[in-house]
């Protein structure tokens, strides 16, 4: 609600000097016509969005804690990968990890079960939602396995809108609904050699404002590592299954 307010604010005055640069530049949009007010508009586009970024920074800074110190979450679930010895609590850490340092609502962990040959919801946190295993040939699990990198609702809402295939526009779609289905904005696979182990979704951020760049890259990391635990860990217990 904070960033909202805020940016509705930037944006009224974004509009408010668009309207008062047009009637003092009066004579030189006589003159240019419209390639004067598209020129216009560019320039304080240019200019709108640094400050929006900036006001993101601030509202994270003064009511979401600061922006997250990457390097320190990194180090803390390098621990966690050392000190936890079964997958349900180094996902558990996880999840607590990231929804405290980058103000997340909530997210969800799931593990493939080669028994079900599905995607299983192991632990979850801040959903409100009843999350039902994924079978491997599940359509969004599919479209996850191949692009084998986090994915973001507002990216595959942008790349739906501009297929034009038929049948690709329904994969984009049906892939949207199956992440509103399980209250994810943002999805990141559990990769290990090159094969999916399981997901992590995550919801939007309380400040109600997108994963950028840095988000992702940190997210995808402890993904990373701990899709690498979470394999040692199963190849353990089989041998000491044997």
């Amino acid at each position: 609600l904070i960033y909202s307010v805020l940016i509705g604010m930037l944006t009224g005055g974004y509009l408010g000097l668009t309207y008062v640069a047009g009637r003092l530049s009066g004579p030189l949009v006589d003159q240019y016509g419209s390639a004067y007010t598209i020129l216009v508009m560019i320039g304080f586009s240019i200019i709108f969005q640094p400050l929006r970024e900036k006001i993101q920074e601030i509202v994270d800074r003064l009511f979401f804690r600061a922006r997250v110190d990457y390097q320190q979450t990194v180090k803390r679930m390098t621990q966690a990968d050392a000190a936890f010895s079964d997958a349900d609590s180094l996902l558990d850490h996880v999840l607590q990890v990231v929804t405290e340092t980058m103000a997340v609502k909530g997210g969800a962990a799931y593990l493939y079960e080669k028994v079900s040959k599905s995607f299983v919801p192991r632990k979850s946190i801040g959903l409100d939602v009843r999350l039902a295993p994924l079978p491997e040939d599940n359509i969004f699990v599919r479209f996850l396995e191949h692009r084998k990198r986090a994915v973001a609702a507002p990216e595959i809402r942008r790349d739906g809108g501009f297929a034009l295939r038929g049948d690709l526009k329904l994969v984009y779609q049906d892939v949207e609904k199956m992440m509103g289905d399980i209250q994810a904005e943002l999805v990141v696979p559990l990769m290990a050699k090159d094969r999916m182990v399981g997901f992590f979704a995550w919801t939007g951020k309380r400040a109600q404002t997108f994963y950028n760049s840095d988000d992702i890259d940190l997210l995808t990391t402890i993904a990373a590592q701990a899709a690498v635990s979470i394999e040692s860990a199963r190849m353990y217990q089989e041998v000491v299954g044997r």
